[in-house]
């Protein structure tokens, strides 16, 4: 069966926006052309489905792209799923997380404008996760010291764009020793799989404690350069113990 775009959009029960969205963005193969009208099938509506589908599951669209790719890798899935676990709850919405995390509704709408989160397109409101509720109790306590969201959201920036960086130099460092073998051949993807549960706690743990030591110490060293011994005395106790990680 034929649909122009208004067509699909009402037969999937997805805005237009959301279904041109997921075209530009890969999901979703260009429609056919007749004349100056751009005509869908069957096989976009089943690739809709199966991007629902997969947003239950918590899968974000950057990760769906990878699955609903025609040259994936039969290793693929359980890496993914390797990656992806450990989530909690999936497929929530934003005003879900914003009841549970006490943040307004308008500020995570803020954030993803600016790219630091979101895993929705358009009009549509997630898929989000328990992980999210996390973070917006975390950017509240910041903001409920007194933090301007102004600056917390340019830091937030400028991590990100540094993070992602370095995230793409690791992934590399673990396709080339871990995911292929010697001679560059995939390696199995349960193997795969039970290596990313292995590594992704230790370097979570030394990013983690690298940034948190780095942080005190800058703190530490700019109370000392103001000769504030007594602030610099509390600080001190303050910062002493060992930062915990906690691996879900």
């Amino acid at each position: 069966m034929d649909y122009r775009v208004e067509e699909l959009a009402a037969e999937a029960t997805l805005p237009v926006d959301t279904i041109r969205y997921y075209q530009n963005q890969g999901l979703l193969p260009p429609p056919r052309r007749v004349g100056r009208n751009a005509i869908y099938g069957e096989g976009h509506l089943e690739r809709l489905d199966q991007i629902r589908r997969l947003q239950d599951e918590g899968h974000t669209l950057k990760v769906i792209r990878r699955l609903v790719s025609p040259v994936r890798k039969k290793a693929d899935k359980a890496l993914i799923e390797a990656l992806t676990a450990g989530t909690g709850r999936a497929n929530l919405s934003r005003a879900e997380v914003a009841a549970e995390s006490g943040v307004s509704e308008e500020l995570i709408h803020a954030v993803e404008e600016v790219g630091l989160v979101g895993a929705g397109a358009g009009n549509q409101q997630g898929p989000y996760t328990e992980e999210d509720i996390e973070l917006g109790r975390a950017a509240l306590a910041l903001l409920q010291e007194g933090l301007p969201l102004g600056e917390l959201i340019g830091l937030a920036l400028g991590h990100a764009k540094h993070v992602d960086g370095l995230c793409e130099r690791a992934a590399d460092v673990f396709d080339q020793h871990i995911r292929r073998g010697s001679e560059g051949e995939l390696t199995d993807g349960d193997e795969v799989a039970n290596a990313v549960r292995r590594i992704l706690p230790a370097v979570t743990t030394l990013v983690a404690t690298h940034f948190h030591r780095t942080l005190v110490g800058v703190a530490l060293a700019r109370l000392a350069k103001d000769g504030d011994e007594e602030t610099l005395a509390r600080a001190r106790e303050a910062t002493t113990g060992t930062l915990e990680v906690q691996w879900r």
